[in-house]
């Protein structure tokens, strides 16, 4: 694989790392040193991704993540350190299957590739839980985060083997996020009166909270 191709299998990453962080990361470290996808290998530089240590600290961030999107008071107590390491993820994703001519082109490529693919994918799925979660459809977000755990694994996957189709397959997931998105920020600005009830906790396990409604301006 060149590294023209490498770029591609790169963003795919980067866009899985958006809706599971560490999944991804998981499973180039254990393709890499079980050789899982034929003659794939991290660079030598990051062999140390293919150690005992590196893969059972990713793995309990892996299920600690994907835990912390379905159990609230779970996501509460790790949530800030899942915030400052899911960036990291994204980046050491496309790192380690970059093939760029130098370390320093690998790493640069790598920060822009992996930040640019991966967290405007996670705000979209955010925003788009903050609209089922507002709706009170208790029985949404647990079937949203199943399906978020299953498109990212499964894409990693593919991903090296597919890798044009699989990152055209992201972007449209999130051009319609996109437009799900704003076409409910449309809505609830045409019709300011009819504000969903919300339920008492938060149904997703990470993102923005609510904002209580300000009723200053009406007294």
């Amino acid at each position: 694989m060149g590294w023209f191709a490498s770029l591609f299998l790169a963003a795919c990453l980067a866009a899985c790392t958006g809706l599971r962080a560490f999944l991804p990361v998981l499973e180039v470290a254990l393709a890499s040193r079980f050789g899982l996808v034929g003659s794939f290998r991290v660079p030598t530089d990051l062999r140390w991704m293919e150690s005992d240590l590196f893969l059972v600290a990713v793995g309990l961030l892996a299920l600690l993540e994907v835990v912390a999107d379905k159990i609230p008071w779970v996501a509460r107590v790790f949530e800030l350190p899942l915030l400052v390491l899911r960036p990291v993820a994204g980046v050491l994703a496309c790192f380690a299957v970059l093939q760029m001519p130098t370390v320093a082109w690998n790493f640069t490529a790598a920060l822009a590739v992996g930040l640019l693919f991966s967290q405007p994918l996670l705000r979209l799925k955010t925003g788009f839980r903050m609209i089922r979660w507002q709706w009170n459809r208790a029985w949404v977000n647990p079937g949203l985060s199943l399906a978020e755990d299953l498109l990212a694994s499964s894409a990693t996957v593919l991903a090296f083997f597919h890798p044009v189709p699989v990152l055209l397959a992201l972007l449209g997931l999130a051009f319609w996020l996109l437009t799900r998105v704003r076409l409910d920020l449309y809505r609830r600005s045409m019709e300011p009166e009819a504000l969903p009830v919300q339920p008492a906790e938060p149904l997703i396990g990470y993102g923005p909270r609510p904002q209580e409604p300000d009723t200053r301006s009406s007294r």
